[in-house]
């Protein structure tokens, strides 16, 4: 640790190796971090135009590298067979009706011989009818014996610790964003949205779908059924949907993909292979109702014993109007059954961040921008944890109306929440815009009005703009711009934020700027801090060098600096 003129840092040097069968995985990695503090405006304004110089040269960079080598995709194609007799949901592939569907196999691995092809053969199979579409797949294995499948729970990270499959289904093919689902050799249940080409994936999301695995003498297989209820998707006679699997065979930490994509995972949409063979599908009567009872006691033996019954009727309303645009209504919400957060303890000044997984706010997920645990390329400037609570708080959600989807090339996102009184905290409504255009291969431009209206007190309003620039795989451009409106606060209430970075298998650079005004005050979003400027560049980079039990070594760095405005 060193200290000079003011500034700290340190540099830290970590060598892990971690064992994988006859495997393990050394990396040292070098962190830098700097904050500094100055005074001197000349100085300040010397590192701005040094920081704001970074970054374009930085955009100019990956720009340059996507057009260089963008050009037109051959994309390899599956075809799924029409049956009249579904499959049995039980991971066995014995009924006769998947002798019916064409085959696919010829896995690459992304790691740890990436473009090579897989060690383990997997065979894929797809059916579909009326009302679902059917997934089997035939993980060949020549040790069958040292399959892992030990977790049953939904939504675990399985493929961390065993053998798993999973795949995505991109039904709007915009190369932008997909459905995620996946198991493991014991039949766990694992599902996602995925938006922005993978940069966003969203766990909390689940739907209502089947899926089954079974041990045999060949390996390991398994059975998925989704019904296309549960999936948004244009309606037309022909469909052909952007579709990718991945299978990870954890004793030997091999990972590959049916189409193959530059970086690691299967959840980069624009390097989806393609589904055909899909005609005359629909999603049938797209009407869902969830009525729920909360009955019960409240009792007060502080003074007299007065005990008071609590009934808390509520009604849940999910409804198609049309294949693309989904309307969700919900009254006097109750989110008893909803999964609790899990517990951690904030040592911090600054707010903590929980992902969203009440239903009501997840059905469009992704459209309104919700923040990442892991920070946000664009502003957070929608958080829908916001909604219910205040001051520390639980405000019961008296209704709420919801209009998520799309419309040709437009991501459309309209939302009205009400909230009711609770001692000091006033009746307030909630309400949000959003639209998002699609434009070039995998990039989108869009705007986003938020509104905060308390029935009596202070009103709060939020304009933003972004741009998501993603000309190919590995290279991601990022811009937004925010002004808010807060009655009793004037001036100062500007706030943006632009990013790039360029990445490969092993290889990955990137910077970024923001500034955040003293008055940016986005109440429905997620800011931790106010009145700083930021700036930032990373890179990483990993080299193969296969000596002994020694797969790869590598480094990164991170050079950041914070100031505020004085």
């Amino acid at each position: 640790m060193m200290n000079t003129n003011g500034s700290c840092g340190d540099c830290k040097m970590r060598l892990t190796k971690r064992a994988a069968g006859l495997f393990a995985h050394p990396t040292i990695d070098f962190q830098t971090t700097h904050t500094k503090r100055f005074s001197s405006i000349i100085s300040r304004r010397f590192i701005m135009c040094k920081s704001a110089i970074l970054v374009v040269t930085v955009v100019s960079i990956t720009t340059l590298l996507a057009f260089a080598s963008a050009g037109n995709v051959e994309r390899r194609q599956i075809v799924a067979v029409r049956v009249k007799t579904p499959p049995k949901i039980d991971g066995l592939l014995d009924d006769a009706v998947w002798q019916k569907a064409q085959p696919s196999e010829g896995l690459t691995q992304t790691k740890p011989d990436k473009g090579k092809p897989m060690t383990q053969r997997t065979v894929i199979r797809i059916l579909y009818d009326d009302e679902n579409i059917y997934l089997g797949v035939q993980c060949y294995d020549s040790e069958p014996e040292k399959v892992v499948g030990t977790e049953m729970r939904r939504d675990y990270e399985v493929w961390r610790t065993n053998d798993y499959v999973r795949f995505i289904l991109d039904t709007y093919h915009d190369l932008r964003t997909s459905y995620y689902f996946g198991t493991n050799p014991v039949g766990a249940q694992v599902d996602a949205r995925v938006t922005d080409n993978g940069n966003n994936f969203h766990l909390s999301w689940d739907a209502v779908w089947d899926c089954a695995a079974a041990p045999n003498s060949e390996g390991w297989s398994a059975e998925f059924s989704i019904p296309f209820r549960q999936l948004r998707f244009p309606t037309k006679e022909k469909h052909v949907w952007g579709f990718n699997f991945a299978r990870t065979v954890r004793r030997n930490d091999e990972e590959g993909c049916w189409s193959p994509t530059q970086g690691l995972h299967v959840t980069s949409v624009s390097n989806a292979g393609e589904l055909a063979g899909l005609e005359n599908i629909s999603q049938g009567h797209r009407l869902e109702l969830r009525p729920t009872f909360v009955g019960g006691a409240e009792v007060n033996y502080h003074s007299e014993t007065d005990v008071d019954s609590v009934r808390k009727p509520s009604l849940d309303i999910k409804y198609g109007l049309t294949s693309n645009l989904t309307l969700d209504a919900t009254v006097n919400t109750d989110f008893a059954q909803v999964e609790a957060d899990e517990e951690r303890v904030n040592l911090s000044r600054f707010d903590m961040f929980f992902e969203e997984k009440r239903p009501f706010f997840l059905e469009g997920v992704g459209i309104f921008g919700n923040p990442s645990p892991k920070g946000s390329n664009t502003l957070p400037l929608f958080y829908s944890r916001r909604i219910g609570t205040e001051k520390g708080r639980e405000a019961p959600i008296l209704g709420g109306l919801k209009l998520t989807g799309k419309a040709g090339k437009q991501s459309i996102g309209l939302l009205s929440v009400q909230t009711d009184e609770v001692e000091d905290i006033p009746h307030t409504n909630f309400s949000a815009f959003r639209v998002q255009r699609d434009i070039l291969r995998s990039s989108s431009v869009g705007i986003i009005f938020l509104n905060k209206a308390p029935w009596e007190g202070k009103w709060n309003r939020t304009f933003g703009a972004d741009l998501r620039f993603n000309p190919r795989e590995g290279v991601s451009i990022f811009g937004s711009l925010a002004k808010t409106w807060t009655k009793g606060l004037d001036d100062k209430d500007l706030a943006g934020k632009i990013s790039a970075s360029w990445g490969t298998e092993d290889s990955r650079i990137g910077a970024s700027f923001s500034d955040i005004q003293e008055n940016f005050n986005p109440e429905m979003g997620f800011v931790r801090r106010k009145d700083i400027q930021s700036r930032d560049i990373w890179g990483q980079k990993s080299f193969k060098i296969r000596k002994g039990i020694f797969r790869s070594v590598g480094g990164s760095g991170h050079y950041g600096v914070m100031l505020d405005h004085d």
